[in-house]
């Protein structure tokens, strides 16, 4: 039996739809070997967020809310993260491809000494298929240890499918002074344009 933690990725509180295609993973994951998901949701005052992946069918959304979570600093989040894997039991950790992603998840691999695989487009039992070089090359992983961390591709899962049962949320304790305080987040510039942005496209 496998236990799933999906990290969810959100902006300003508003859940990114690579989101719900990373549920969707955790979804065929637990389909496939049996056990549960839960989701992960870091920042400050993620109460709308947390609320919008209740229908996520997840066992649990878990809500890390506390104001040194304000900005996604890769340090503190990676803590937190391998925090919760580990008071989880947490046996394969999911995000969708990203700059996020990129940024934390390798870091909280490293913290717990779990392998990893990114840009992952599908199972082939318990290997992992991922492309290369651009899209011209298809590898099968398989990766090796207790804990496993993975990055999914969002155009290769449709959106988790909703649940009519509303996932309970629990929040997670975070102990600030224990969180690692190596980067200082300075500003956010945002590029402002008419167009929607091309990561959140249907």
């Amino acid at each position: 039996m496998s236990h799933t933690l999906v990290i969810a990725e959100h902006d300003q509180g508003q859940v990114k739809l690579a989101s719900f295609s990373a549920a969707a993973f955790a979804q065929q994951i637990a389909a496939s070997a049996g056990g549960s998901f839960d989701i992960l949701v870091l920042g400050s005052g993620v109460s709308a967020a947390a609320e919008a992946l209740r229908s996520a069918g997840a066992r649990t959304v878990l809500v890390a809310d506390h104001a040194e979570l304000a900005q996604p600093l890769a340090d503190r989040y990676a803590q937190v993260i391998a925090d919760v894997v580990r008071a989880r039991g947490a046996t394969l950790v999911v995000g969708a491809v990203s700059t996020f992603t990129k940024d934390v998840l390798p870091r909280a691999a490293a913290l717990v000494d779990a392998g990893m695989v990114s840009d992952v487009v599908g199972l082939e039992g318990d290997a992992f298929r991922r492309v290369m070089f651009a899209g011209n090359v298809l590898a099968t992983v398989r990766l090796e240890g207790a804990i496993k961390f993975v990055t999914v591709r969002s155009a290769a899962f449709a959106a988790a499918t909703p649940s009519e049962a509303q996932s309970p949320v629990e929040a997670v304790a975070v102990d600030a002074a224990a969180l690692p305080k190596f980067a200082t987040f300075v500003n956010r510039e945002v590029k402002k344009s008419a167009r929607p942005d091309a990561t959140e496209a249907r």
